[in-house]
């Protein structure tokens, strides 16, 4: 589902991508950890163009592009993005449109879906997410975990391939995060094709068929989560045990 072959990406002299490689079959969940600045976040950005790669080539479903022939082709970045959800550690959502409305956006701005078949979908994914009761209300009237639900079934309304999480609880209370890992656990368990930045090891391990661990810009290792975590590698030693602390 996702072939990404030699991404490299610089921010001035600095050297944040170095030749990354990695696929994701079609319904797998990716985990993807590391310490902070090892270049998690700027990959998964990568994959759907909100960070503009330097070299390389993606493929994300049936869209194949060499970044160059992406770079300043609006149509291509378009297509590329239709095949990708991405969900925003701060939510992203409207405050001036309610959950349900939220939802649809995309569907109206984007698919010129017809409001009344936009409004049937929105509301079918917010029942998914355990929020059909929440649908007329609006982000300033929700908690944490509700806000980071709407924006995963915003996501997941645009049918996307792949669903692309950048560190989707760390800007929740502690007793809100086991809502949104459920939710994605759920979409794990029907198959939906996951990459996610996360720091949160449990998931990593129960939800995830692989884990890659990145630092300084490459991967250091990746397979089956227990592979990873019982590695021998000092790196993955070091992050896991300052987990622990």
């Amino acid at each position: 589902m996702i072939e990404v072959i030699d991404l490299y990406k610089n921010f001035g002299s600095t050297s944040v991508l170095k030749s990354v490689s990695l696929k994701v079959r079609q319904g797998e969940v990716c985990a993807i950890i590391g310490p902070s600045g090892s270049g998690k976040t700027t990959l998964l950005r990568c994959l759907n163009y909100l960070e503009v790669p330097d070299a390389g080539r993606i493929r994300v479903g049936d869209f194949t592009s060499d970044v160059n022939h992406l770079s300043g082709n609006s149509h291509l970045i378009r297509q590329l993005r239709q095949r990708t959800g991405m969900v925003f550690q701060q939510f992203n959502l409207f405050p001036h449109r309610t959950a349900v409305e939220n939802v649809m956006e995309g569907l109206l701005t984007v698919k010129k879906t017809p409001r009344q078949k936009a409004q049937s979908q929105g509301m079918f994914w917010l029942t998914k997410m355990g929020l059909e009761d929440k649908a007329a209300a609006y982000p300033g009237q929700l908690s944490g975990g509700q806000k980071q639900r709407v924006a995963i079934a915003r996501a997941m309304a645009m049918e996307p391939a792949v669903l692309l999480l950048d560190e989707p609880t760390s800007a929740l209370d502690p007793e809100l995060v086991g809502e949104v890992l459920l939710a994605l656990k759920k979409l794990a368990q029907e198959g939906v094709t996951m990459v996610v930045v996360t720091h949160e090891m449990g998931f990593a391990r129960e939800v995830a068929n692989k884990v890659v661990f990145m630092d300084e810009g490459i991967i250091v290792e990746e397979g089956p989560p227990q592979q990873v975590f019982e590695s021998g590698n000092p790196r993955i030693k070091a992050f896991t045990a300052q987990l622990l602390r």
